[in-house]
């Protein structure tokens, strides 16, 4: 999914309840989404990004283009990535948005950690 599809999953209205006062530009909004979608959905469907699928029915197997090597069994996708903004564009905020968002979620699901 885009970044801009993802954008529904943290609106800017929750990121003010949750406690952000400054307002994000749209490349911060984007990248709050994108690193929610990545800690709460990390595969979204894809395979990691090292393999590829080869054969089809019995036969598909998945190959890391790494090492070489092939594994009958679909590999996970891991949480995270790398927030590679260029500098002054504001990651930190990003981030500090996506903490506080990830906060109230939990909190108003009953996840959280009651510490």
């Amino acid at each position: 999914a885009s970044d801009l599809a993802l954008l529904h999953k943290v609106p800017p209205a929750k990121l003010a309840a949750a406690g952000v006062k400054t307002g994000l530009l749209q490349h911060q909004l984007e990248a709050v989404a994108w690193m929610y979608s990545r800690e709460t959905n990390p595969d979204g469907g894809e395979l990691p990004p090292l393999y590829e699928e080869k054969g089809a029915g019995f036969g598909k197997y998945y190959y890391n283009k790494i090492t070489q090597e092939n594994t009958p069994e679909r590999p996970k996708n891991v949480k995270g990535g790398i927030l590679a903004d260029d500098m002054g564009l504001g990651k930190t905020l990003s981030c500090l948005a996506l903490i506080a968002f990830t906060k109230m979620e939990e909190k108003e699901k009953g996840t959280g950690n009651k510490a």
